[in-house]
């Protein structure tokens, strides 16, 4: 996608440099007009505005000249962030404008194009008060229609004014979407793409916090790295049959995306494309994927992938403990056939684990955690009375892998246990910048233990069926018990499941007993 897009690119600047000389120049070094306004290089004689001494206000004219020498290009970022500038004049001696020249200028709301620019970098314009472009008028190289600027043939769109809210249809005959062409249009709640559009470029959409309605056709095949990022309005997207990569960051920091539905064609996914989807709860992985960036879905901490049994993506999940279900079929989005090949596993049901309606663990499980799974509760916030001591599990035979903490560390309440006749609490802090999950004494800690669930007392055997690493809490993002690996064979006791994850207690190698979290679908029941 980037190469088609800088393939015109490319074109139009040998085309001005064409123009203004028959060989090309070295830049000078950087300049200060002798307003003291701006800074420039020269280029065979041509001036090229770099930034600005001080940061502009109110209606700003870009000089035709600067000493003497002909301004003919708005450099890079050259008036970015410029945030009280409100107007620009470009002069005709104008013929590029550099990638983001004015991006972040929040208060501009009025600038007319020149019909002698032929050369725009990428939306020079993002972030900007605008409602509409206007100008040129008779540029061989761009038009603006209804507003928005294209390329002349207008098959590309190239920059939407920023402050131009609602919705937006794309005229049929687009073909592609430039990079950041849309990037902050905080107005803009929904885009219709039309079918014949094949490429979305680099953070295209980016930023756009109000957008909530958007579908992506399938004459899509390329969709660029960062295009949909902090988009904070959209819950659920479905990714073509055309689309064969999910390219770095597509989806980074989508806080409400709940659900994406990725094709069968499918065969990479980058670095980084679901960061921090903190809501994200569903995607499933088809068997053609062969390449999965470990840092993927960091950050992801509720999601389940749905994967093909025996495939890559089962594996991936593994290696990096992502919770995952096993799909029936390799049919993008068939959720609802999800299975586990154990008879005596269940499903996962949002948070909680259950068991098939005629199973006795169902009642079982349920009361590992009374109340733990229930939508309404939530852990208690405590605070401690002196320093806490920690033990793995409710009892001085565990480790105490987490030591002795101060009295001031800060502490979230999750339930209760009496060992022979002691009430322990199990308890959730910061270790190191990574969470743990311990137990402690009941006296020190300040909470009504009559508010607190308590843990069962009739745990299930089971076993584990493959080595697995043991973490300090119900999920990837827990500290890793790094040294205490959970051996395929160890014996099992199993006190509760959180998302996926079984609190289990056994006994390591060294005869030490503890208690930790290892992946549910790696637990089998006897």
């Amino acid at each position: 996608m980037r190469r088609k897009l800088l393939k015109g690119k490319m074109i139009a600047v040998l085309v001005v440099l064409l123009v203004l000389s028959t060989t090309v120049g070295i830049a000078s070094e950087m300049m200060t007009d002798t307003g003291g306004q701006w800074l420039y290089r020269l280029y065979n004689g041509d001036a090229v505005i770099v930034r600005c001494v001080e940061k502009p206000s109110g209606e700003v004219m870009i000089p035709s000249e600067l000493d003497g020498y002909p301004v003919i290009c708005i450099g890079f970022a050259a008036l970015s962030f410029c945030e009280n500038v409100t107007g620009v004049t470009i002069p005709d001696s104008v013929a590029i404008i550099g990638d983001e020249a004015f991006c972040g200028c929040t208060n501009l709301t009025e600038i007319s194009i020149p019909d002698s620019v032929i050369d725009i970098g990428i939306n020079p314009f993002a972030g900007c008060n605008l409602t509409s472009f206007s100008g040129p008028s008779n540029s061989p190289v761009y038009e603006v229609r209804d507003g928005v600027l294209y390329d002349k043939q207008q098959k590309m769109l190239i920059s939407y004014p920023g402050a131009k809210v609602g919705t937006y249809v794309i005229p049929d005959d687009v073909l592609l979407i430039g990079e950041k062409a849309f990037n902050m249009c905080g107005g803009l709640t929904g885009v219709t793409i039309p079918n014949g559009v094949t490429g979305i470029g680099m953070q295209a959409f980016s930023e756009c916090d109000g957008l909530t309605d958007l579908s992506i056709p399938d004459s899509v095949t390329d969709i660029g790295i960062f295009a949909f990022s902090r988009c904070n309005g959209l819950t659920e997207m479905i990714i073509p049959d055309s689309v064969t990569k999910i390219d770095n960051g597509i989806f980074s920091n989508c806080s409400s995306l709940t659900r994406v539905t990725l094709p069968n064609n499918v065969r990479s996914i980058g670095e980084y494309a679901f960061y921090k989807c903190e809501n994200l709860t569903s995607v499933n992985i088809p068997q053609s994927v062969k390449s999965i960036d470990e840092s993927a879905f960091t950050g992801c901490w509720k999601l389940t992938l749905s994967v093909t049994q025996g495939s890559y993506a089962e594996r991936y999940a593994k290696k990096n403990n992502i919770r995952f279900i096993y799909a029936e079929s390799d049919n993008a989005g068939c959720q609802d056939d999800w299975h586990d090949e154990d008879d005596d596993a269940g499903y996962e049901d949002g948070d909680s684990w259950w068991f098939d309606d005629e199973s006795d663990d169902e009642d079982w499980l349920n009361a590992a955690y009374p109340g733990m799974f229930d939508d309404g509760w939530t852990p208690f916030d405590g605070a401690l009375n002196q320093r806490m001591a920690t033990r793995t599990g409710p009892g001085t035979k565990f480790t105490e892998d987490h030591g002795t903490l101060p009295e001031s560390t800060e502490i979230v309440v999750y339930a209760q246990e009496d060992s022979s006749g002691t009430p322990w609490v199990l308890v959730e802090f910061v270790r190191n910048g990574k969470l743990v999950r311990a137990y402690t004494g009941l006296k020190r800690v300040d909470v009504d233990a009559s508010d607190l669930p308590k843990t069962t007392k009739n745990p299930k055997a089971a076993v584990v069926t493959e080595d697995t690493p043991a973490y300090y809490g119900p999920d990837a993002q827990y500290y890793l018990a790094i040294e205490n690996p959970v051996m395929a064979g160890t014996e099992l006791l199993v006190y509760g499941v959180d998302r996926n994850f079984a609190l289990v207690e056994y006994a390591r190698e060294d005869g030490a007993w503890m208690r930790a979290w290892v992946p549910m679908p790696l637990v089998s029941f006897h």
